[in-house]
C-alpha cells in the first residue's frame, strides 16, 4: 500500500504489553509495543500489516503522559517516523490527543506534521505530514 501525505494506522498491543494505569504513580514508565495495520474498510478495522510502533510514555504528576514513539514500516526497514508530545491519562490508560511528528528516516527523512491519537483499543493513529 502506498503512503501519501495523510494515512491512518491501527495499532494492536502485542501479547502481554497492555499497561493498566489504574494504580500508576508519577514517573511510571509505560512501554509501547504494538503491531500496526493500515486501516481497513471502517474506522478501527485492521487491514494489511504496516509495521510496528515502539516507545515509551512517562506519567507526570498532572496525570499526563509524555510520549516518545517510533513507527517503523514492514515495506522498507529504512522508513520510520518519530513522534513526541503529551497525552492525557484517562481511566486505566492513555487518552486521545495530538502529538508532533518530529522527524523520520528513509522516505520520511523530512517528515513534519501531526499525529492524531484515538485511544479506543485498538489505538488509531491518523498522520498528517
Amino acid at each position: 500500500m502506498e503512503l501519501d501525505l495523510g494515512f491512518i494506522l491501527v495499532g494492536e498491543d502485542m501479547d502481554g504489553t497492555r499497561a493498566d494505569l489504574t494504580d500508576a504513580g508519577p514517573a511510571t514508565v509505560i512501554p509501547v509495543d504494538q503491531d500496526t495495520f493500515f486501516e481497513g474498510e471502517g474506522p478501527f478495522e485492521q487491514g494489511e500489516h504496516a509495521g510496528w510502533v515502539h516507545g515509551t510514555a512517562v506519567l507526570t504528576h498532572r496525570d499526563r503522559l509524555v510520549c516518545q514513539l517510533t513507527f517503523t514500516f514492514e515495506s522498507d526497514p529504512e522508513d520510520s517516523i518519530v513522534v513526541h508530545g503529551v497525552l492525557p491519562r484517562e481511566d486505566t490508560g492513555t487518552g486521545p490527543g495530538v502529538l508532533a511528528v518530529t522527524g523520520g528516516t528513509g522516505r520520511f527523512h523530512k517528515a513534519a506534521g501531526t499525529l492524531k491519537v484515538e485511544t479506543r483499543n485498538p489505538k488509531r493513529y491518523s498522520f498528517t505530514l
